[in-house]
């Protein structure tokens, strides 16, 4: 499997997790730009039945699911959605969320680097940020190959990763 790297530091960010929720964010309607919301629905099948593990598909608004997924109590949060970083199209990365003020994250009201600051102080969990880079985020575009393509790694990735917690 190729992505060895983010494999080997998705599993340094886990080495503690007991609980761990993932936020797909992200909107259908733009392209590229629905990475996270598939995500979120093809890992919401997968672990389905995992008390340990909670997939949220934020959308366009993350922060209007700050109350569930503060119920879940997770240790570890993993948010996934498309961004513009500069690299080639369906590059795959991991962000520190206070490293967020120098990337584009599409279409969302709320900073990843706010939410992750509010999470923090009041759930005391670790926050990363998968972001995988957009080719288009035009309105009524279909999902770019590349995109589709850094997405299959990234199911096949998190399964691998989190399947210690399944």
């Amino acid at each position: 499997m190729k992505n060895k790297a983010i494999i080997s530091e998705l599993n340094n960010f886990l080495k503690s997790a007991r609980r761990v929720a993932i936020i797909g964010a992200g909107t259908e309607l733009r392209g590229d730009d629905s990475a996270g919301i598939k995500l979120a629905e093809i890992l919401a099948e997968e672990f389905h039945n995992s008390p340990d593990i909670a997939i949220f598909p934020a959308g366009m608004t993350p922060e209007n699911w700050l109350g569930p997924i503060m119920k879940f109590n997770p240790t570890h949060i993993i948010i996934v959605d498309s961004a513009d970083f500069g690299k080639t199209p369906g590059t795959i990365k991991l962000i520190q969320p206070e490293e967020t003020d120098g990337f584009h994250f599409s279409t969302h009201g709320i900073s990843f680097g706010i939410l992750a600051d509010y999470l923090i102080k009041n759930s005391g969990c670790s926050i990363i940020i998968l972001g995988i880079q957009c080719k288009t985020l035009k309105m009524n575009e279909e999902m770019s190959q590349e995109v589709k393509s850094a997405l299959a790694d990234v199911v096949e990735i998190l399964k691998e990763c989190l399947d210690k917690l399944k």
